[in-house]
């Protein structure tokens, strides 16, 4: 964990839950509706927070403690404000369908699939959205289990019952400034190098330079990779 504040649930468990969920809906509503070729929507991604009311607040609560502690005590203070930053990640569930002769009978349906209300968090993240060790912990994790939904589906065991449901879940939550952190260019701003825009009023990084290390046509491929993404 490297001393960070993570909360993490297994994809597949929280997937399995979700359904558990909303099957009693679509039995309580159509109670001899046949529940057979069925197939789940949802999409995932994440994104980060550093204005939170509840962290402005915590915050703010330790800069008047600081007030009265010494220089020892500020510089704890400061380490703590590295940690004023959540990242979440999740999943929103869109539709749950019935296939029948090649046309799609929707059994049940999210009203508000873009409020933040529909996340179902997997990850809660005390770290800013940019950190390394952060986008490599969450991104491998959430790829592999998107694959392995879409690729086997899942069996929901419920009332004595065994639904074999296929999945189809996207990748579609992601922001440019995220998607920007897991091209590979650590989020640069430049076209040209990797560097950011804080760093072009740096004199010490100007006076050493800033090393060239793509053309634009790379950038370019990159920027329509990340919008497809």
């Amino acid at each position: 964990d490297s001393g960070k504040g993570r909360g993490v649930v297994d994809v597949k468990q929280l997937v399995e839950h979700t359904l558990v969920s909303i099957i009693p809906i679509v039995r309580e509503q159509s109670p001899k509706q046949p529940l057979d070729n069925l197939t789940f929507y949802l999409k995932d991604g994440g994104d980060g927070a550093g204005t939170m009311p509840a962290l402005k607040a915590a915050k703010k609560n330790r800069a008047d403690d600081d007030d009265n502690n010494d220089a020892e005590g500020d510089d704890e203070s400061d380490e703590e404000d590295e940690a004023d930053h959540i990242f979440q990640y999740g999943i929103i569930p869109l539709k749950l369908v019935r296939n029948v002769d090649g046309n799609q009978q929707i059994l049940w349906q999210n009203k508000v699939p873009n409020s933040a209300r529909s996340l179902r968090p997997i990850y809660l993240i005390r770290e800013v959205e940019t950190d390394a060790e952060l986008l490599d912990f969450v991104i491998k994790r959430t790829d592999d289990a998107r694959n392995d939904l879409n690729t086997n589906g899942l069996c929901v065991s419920l009332d004595n019952e065994t639904h074999n449901i296929s999945c189809v879940m996207k990748d579609s939550m992601k922001d440019l400034k995220f998607k920007k952190c897991i091209s590979g260019l650590g989020g640069a701003d430049c076209i040209l190098c990797k560097s950011k825009t804080n760093d072009w009023t740096d004199l010490k990084k100007i006076e050493d330079g800033f090393k060239i290390d793509r053309s634009s046509d790379d950038t370019q491929t990159i920027f329509n990779q990340i919008l497809d993404a």
